[in-house]
């Protein structure tokens, strides 16, 4: 069995419930959110917030946009 492929959200304004539902949902055996990356702390705890409500998932972590090239080695 293939391993999910992982996504990183980069930009986490109005339509990013477009791709954490279907990473999180319909794609979860295939599909994995390792992280979400955005200007603003409060929008990725909304969408953190939203994952676990819908999709009983944990939380992934979070990179403000100044630590973009931490998230791409941490996550890899």
């Amino acid at each position: 069995m293939s391993h999910p492929k992982r996504y990183a959200l980069v930009g986490t304004g109005g339509r990013a419930n477009m791709f954490t539902h279907a990473i999180c949902g319909k794609y979860k055996e295939s599909a994995s959110l390792v992280a979400l990356c955005d200007i603003s702390q409060t929008r990725m705890n909304w969408h953190n917030a939203d994952i676990k409500q819908r999709f009983n998932a944990e939380p992934v972590p979070t990179y403000l946009d100044a630590d973009f090239d931490r998230m791409g080695a941490e996550q890899k």
